[in-house]
């Protein structure tokens, strides 16, 4: 596969290197000009003064037809933040239109946001609608001609206060090829994005800490075809996905294909900025060497795939929307508040080890949706509750799911769904050991008798276990059914055959974990 190829879908639009086919609007164009002021993708980005007015600069274009996904790109810098007006007034907008005199502003930052970091990429999702926040010039048409942007400042500005630098469009980076020796990485495609003459916007480093926005494509070339990749990254990255107030929701994605990519990723932390655009994970397809994602965090993140070969292990998902499992393996993972109806989608609970449900005081932890009979073992409950909305386990199966609950996890509350039954089998090791109080020699033919004392969900009374002990003085019940922790008491006693043993009190409580109890007994003859 040779060394890794990073590529992105972007056009073109300007490069901000002259002052051609570029207008003003509200009035000012004598004062457009071209320095290295502002500039951030080589040497040159446009620049207007702007004073105590709402102005700003479009460059004029051939229509451009946007693609389902595309977005415009551009670079926008406010070099006077303390006199910008609020957001909502439009601070700082990107402008996109028809003309100078039919055209939308985005409303990007104002003085309640404090734009603060110098030069910024944004990305805005063309429509005819009138954005919000934001506002409209005109009757701007289907097909925008016309990119740029400006400030609405409140007060007198020194100098140029407004520069623009490198407006394309499209969708996104793309990344193929790479090797167990030169795999693919983050910093592999920052460093080509933060080349001078590059200066994508899609992935780059900020104070040692990643900004994404656009799609992050492991496995398909720019034109969108799937081939495969090599990606390695366990640099511990931390990854913020910017906040785009004025993009698609689904525009910021990291997206895993072809059926032999091999897609590795550890210690990574991402961040969501922001609400309307949070950012989602998609695996279309990967090959079953993938380790996938190892001990990482997902924070305030959109929707989440699992796959058949891309794992999930020691990794958390904090107040993010829902995780679906396409029978994916999820170990020793946290679900803490997950905002989605339910946390987990599950179409096969057996490949659920380990992991803990935290509730954000509404929903459930896990909604299965395929019947069947699973292992479900060591999986953990926080805060879930009843057989309603916030029980931990809804069967929307249609059909009949059994659960054989192991590893010490916990015994879910169950909601059903219409013509969904679901049995819970908690089945946990009672073992009763009698030895001689006098050498620790084990007590063969032992009468052991336990029974349910107050405290737990069993009656009190009830006989929990009665039998009488092997050749290594054991009686054992590796089934029993846990419904919840269960006080116990009873005894042992030896007294029909020599040697005869006085009866031992028996005494604990059956948890997740079983029960052990070892009885010394005291020879009676």
């Amino acid at each position: 596969m040779a060394v890794p190829t990073y590529s992105e879908d972007l056009t073109d639009i300007d490069m901000g290197q002259s002052t051609t086919d570029w207008n003003a609007y509200g009035g000012g164009g004598a004062g457009l000009g071209t320095g290295a002021d502002f500039a951030i993708q080589s040497t040159l980005a446009v620049d207007k003064q702007i004073t105590n007015a709402d102005k700003g600069m479009m460059h004029s274009d051939a229509g451009v037809s946007l693609g389902p996904n595309d977005h415009i790109i551009g670079w926008i810098f406010a070099a006077t933040p303390g006199i910008l007006d609020t957001l909502a007034n439009g601070g700082k907008v990107m402008a996109i239109g028809t003309s100078t005199s039919d055209f939308n502003k985005y409303a990007l930052e104002g003085s309640d946001t404090r734009p603060e970091g110098g030069n910024k990429p944004y990305a805005v999702r063309y429509s005819t609608a009138t954005p919000s926040p934001g506002s409209q010039v005109g009757t701007p048409g289907a097909t925008p001609s016309f990119f740029g942007g400006g400030l609405n400042t409140v007060a007198t500005a020194k100098g140029a206060n407004l520069g623009l630098d490198a407006f394309r469009y499209g969708s996104g980076a793309f990344i193929t090829a790479g090797e167990i020796a030169n795999p693919a990485t983050f910093a592999g495609f920052a460093t080509q994005d933060e080349a001078a003459l590059n200066k994508w916007g899609l992935l780059f480093r900020s104070n040692g800490v990643y900004q994404w926005q656009g799609r992050f494509v492991v496995g398909q070339n720019n034109a969108g075809t799937p081939t495969l990749a090599y990606f390695d990254d366990a640099s511990g990255a931390v990854i913020t996905i910017l906040d785009t107030l004025h993009s698609q929701t689904d525009f910021t994605q990291l997206i895993i294909d072809h059926a032999s990519t091999v897609f590795n990723l550890s210690g990574a932390t991402f961040i969501s900025l922001g609400t309307n655009n949070p950012g989602i994970i998609v695996i279309n397809n990967a090959s079953a060497t993938s380790t996938g994602f190892d001990t990482c965090t997902f924070r305030r993140m959109g929707t989440i795939q699992g796959h058949v070969n891309v794992p999930y292990t020691s990794c958390s998902f904090i107040l993010t929307d829902q995780i679906t499992q396409n029978s994916g393996d999820f170990t020793s993972c946290v679900f803490d508040r997950v905002t989605a109806t339910a946390a987990l989608l599950s179409n096969d609970p057996s490949k659920l080890d380990s992991n803990s449900f935290i509730s954000d005081g509404t929903g459930h932890a896990i909604e299965i949706t395929t019947p069947g009979t699973y292992a479900f073992s060591g999986n953990k409950f926080t805060g879930y509750s009843g057989t309603g909305t916030n029980a931990a386990v809804y069967n929307n199966s249609g059909g009949l799911v059994t659960l054989n609950i192991s590893g010490g996890g916990d015994t879910p509350t169950v909601r059903n769904g219409a013509g969904a039954s679901t049995s819970v089998v908690n089945a946990v090791v009672l073992t009763i050991t009698s030895k001689d109080a006098a050498n620790s020699a084990a007590i063969e033919g032992a009468r052991v008798y336990l029974e349910a004392a107050s405290g737990g969900p069993a009656t009190v009374g009830d006989v929990i276990m009665t039998g009488l002990t092997n050749a290594s003085g054991v009686l054992e019940n590796s089934g029993f059914a846990f419904l919840g922790d269960q006080p116990v008491v009873g005894r042992v006693r030896k007294s029909s055959s020599s040697v005869f043993y006085k009866t031992a009190p028996l005494s604990g409580t059956i948890t997740a974990n079983g029960l052990s109890i070892t009885a010394f007994q005291v020879r009676d003859q």
